[in-house]
Parts: structure tokens; C-alpha cells; sequence
């Protein structure tokens, strides 16, 4: 039951480092579990007005030119692969009664979605 608290009190966002920039801006992995906050750097650069911040993906319109479909369609496989990792790491803490600390979940998602 405990490990069900702690997936309900636990969210996985993607935030832009500097929303209103004109130019291309990374992109963060914020994780919050146990009240604690945890960034992890995606190396995902977005432009601002590419992203939508409700949603927390990129926004591909007919207006996109085919090279930034393309780097859209990447950012958005790799933001699944984090949330496929971030869902992926609490089966794994449940199944194996590990307790989940900062450490451990920025290696384990990381390198499961990377």
C-alpha cells in the first residue's frame, strides 16, 4: 500500500529552461517524489514557440518545415521513453521493495530513456 501512496504523490513533467526565449531552449525532466523535486537535464533543445506547455510536447502544425518535423518527432520519442522509464522504474521499486531515492531515479531514468 505504501508503494501505491508514493506512485500516487509522484509526477513526471517536462518544463523548457527559458520559456520566453527567442531562440532554442533545453528542455528538463522534473520528477517529484516524496515531496522532493528532481531535474534531470533531456539534452533536448525545443524552440519556445514550438512547445506546449499544457500538453508537454511539442506542437507540429502545417506551418513546420520538414527539418524541425523531424527534430519534433525525435523530442517526442524521447519524451515517451522518459515517461515509458519514470512508470517503468516504480514497477521496478514495487516488485523489488527498493526504496526510491534521488540518486537512483535520476540513473535509472536516464539511462533507460537515453
Amino acid at each position: 500500500m505504501d508503494k501505491l501512496k508514493l506512485l500516487n504523490s509522484s509526477s513526471l513533467n517536462f518544463n523548457l529552461r527559458e520559456p520566453n526565449k527567442n531562440k532554442s531552449t533545453n528542455i528538463y525532466a522534473v520528477i517529484k517524489i516524496n515531496k522532493k523535486q528532481i531535474k534531470i537535464a533531456t539534452e533536448l533543445k525545443i524552440n519556445s514557440w514550438q512547445w506546449d506547455k499544457k500538453k508537454q510536447m511539442p506542437i507540429i502544425d502545417n506551418r513546420t518545415n520538414k527539418e524541425d518535423i523531424e527534430n519534433l518527432i525525435s523530442i517526442f520519442n524521447i519524451l515517451y521513453d522518459f515517461r515509458f522509464a519514470f512508470l517503468n522504474y516504480f514497477l521496478c521499486i514495487c516488485t523489488n521493495n527498493l526504496k526510491a531515492t534521488e540518486d537512483n531515479v535520476k540513473e535509472y531514468i536516464f539511462e533507460a530513456a537515453l
